[in-house]
């Protein structure tokens, strides 16, 4: 297990090796309560980096750029999931998979409901007078289809 986490972080990736670590335990602790192993070879082996939280967040001046870029954007499809995930703070996968019955207009909510939200809780996104013309402008694009930006993800 040590020999595998060392050629990973020759390569320069510490940060795979942990991931690839917690898979390895997983995947040995799936395997004992089987009873195919007797014992995890990952269990007490360290981590190979103390990981820090991300504290990056865009500037009003990097915000202003990318929008104006995603009006010169090729696929207005998918300029549009940028612009909802910029004015939403939602993640890609989120906006991507957004589903027209989730949205309500009239109130500019947007319920995102417990099976698709991070916490496993009904979330739901206010939606700005912008977001809402966005969604317009998709829906006109979207026919009688169920998702917002189907065959974008």
């Amino acid at each position: 297990m040590i020999a595998l986490l060392d050629v990973i972080v020759a390569r320069g990736a510490k940060v795979k090796a942990n991931r690839v670590l917690s898979l390895l335990s997983k995947v040995f602790n799936f395997a004992i309560e089987r009873s195919i192993v007797e014992s995890n070879p990952a269990q007490g082996v360290p981590r190979r980096i103390r990981e820090r939280p991300r504290e990056r967040c865009l500037n009003d001046s990097e915000i202003r750029s990318l929008w104006q870029t995603l009006n010169e954007f090729p696929s207005e499809k998918i300029a549009d999931a940028y612009r909802l995930m910029l004015l939403t703070a939602q993640r890609v996968g989120e906006v991507l998979r957004m589903a027209w019955a989730e949205i309500d207009f009239e109130s500019g909510w947007w319920t995102l409901p417990a099976e698709r939200s991070k916490t496993n809780q009904i979330h739901r996104i206010p939606l700005t007078g912008t977001a809402l013309a966005i969604l317009n402008r998709r829906k006109d694009a979207a026919g009688d289809s169920l998702y917002v930006f189907l065959g974008a993800a």
